[in-house]
């Protein structure tokens, strides 16, 4: 039934409404041109729409496995103890109500599209000493780094496991009334992409992924942030953080160069630590003239990448196992 009152509605309202639900869900066209004609004539109510629906593919984005039957028992009595305190407790909306109970299955039935492994029988691309590109069926485009590689089972070439470092540039699809996600897995962290161009570095230290355009809904340790273009998330082995970064520096790989930029000493010491797996340290400090470096500097080989910085910075670098020291003139 039609609604009144949807001036009014938020995105959880909306998700309360049966013909909203009715344009998600039946294919109805007299129904979604009726929606498509009221967007049009309350251009405001667009950002609580698309809420929702961004809510509303979320949530019906299960995928289907059969659970063993202990799963199956302690699934239900989950469901009867969440039924039965919400019976005690004033309802928020339908919907979201049967998302309470689907999300009970999802998490004690493990089917939740993050957090998944690879099947036994998937594809593996490993890049070997080069870089390797990568286009799906969907034409998304993978590049892999040299000496990473990238997994993904036979039957959905849009949720991928990489290791080492790729540049992404994802296709949005979707079909009728739902669009089609695509997760990246990389060590703690999953990623679910909304249709854009990202970065991911997984390495045995840390985890990475930077935003370069479009946006992506990063989820670390049962704790989700959506990210936007110049964002940059750092998952370590338990705890992650969020900072703003140029995008542009953190895939090297395409160019087989670092483009500097007026990049700062924290950029700097960043990079070392993400593509060169070591700390940056900086002796006498105070020393330091140069508070920022422009130009450009080989990636791919770490002598030429030192030699470079220490005629940039005007200062001695020694290189060990563990850290770039920089030592000013």
């Amino acid at each position: 039934m039609l609604s009144d009152n949807y001036q009014n509605f938020k995105a959880a309202d909306f998700l309360d409404d049966d013909y909203f639900i009715s344009w998600r869900t039946d294919n109805n066209k007299e129904v979604s041109n009726w929606w498509n004609e009221w967007l049009l004539k309350n251009p405001h109510k667009k950002e609580a729409v698309d809420k929702a629906i961004e809510q509303y593919n979320l949530i019906t984005g299960f995928k289907r496995i059969t659970p063993t039957a202990d799963q199956h028992n302690n699934t239900w009595l989950n469901i009867e103890h969440n039924i039965f305190n919400a019976a005690h407790t004033q309802p928020r909306t339908k919907f979201l109500y049967w998302f309470a109970a689907a999300a009970v299955i999802a998490i004690t039935t493990g089917i939740w599209f993050f957090n998944r492994k690879p099947d036994a029988e998937s594809v593996l691309i490993a890049s070997g000493d080069k870089n390797k590109t990568i286009v799906l069926p969907d034409s998304s485009v993978i590049i892999l780094n040299k000496n990473s590689s990238l997994r993904y089972t036979e039957n959905n070439e849009r949720e991928v496991w990489i290791e080492g470092s790729g540049y992404f540039q994802v296709n949005n699809i979707s079909t009728p009334g739902k669009r089609v996600p695509f997760a990246v897995h990389a060590g703690n962290l999953d990623i679910n992409v909304l249709g854009t161009i990202f970065s991911v570095v997984n390495t045995p230290l840390q985890c990475i992924a930077v935003l370069k355009e479009g946006k992506i809904e990063a989820n670390a340790f049962s704790k989700t942030v959506l990210l936007s273009p110049g964002k940059k998330i750092t998952v370590s082995n338990s705890d992650f953080t969020i900072s703003n970064v140029n995008a542009a520096l953190y895939n090297p790989w395409i160019e087989g160069n670092f483009h500097f930029d007026n990049t700062s000493i924290d950029e700097l010491t960043d990079i070392v630590s993400v593509f060169f797996q070591r700390n940056l340290t900086i002796k006498n400090r105070e020393k330091l003239k140069i508070k920022s470096i422009s130009g450009i500097v080989a990636a791919n080989d770490t002598a030429t990448f030192v030699k470079t910085l220490s005629i940039l910075l005007n200062a001695r670098i020694d290189l060990n196992e563990k850290e770039l020291i920089i030592n000013p003139k």
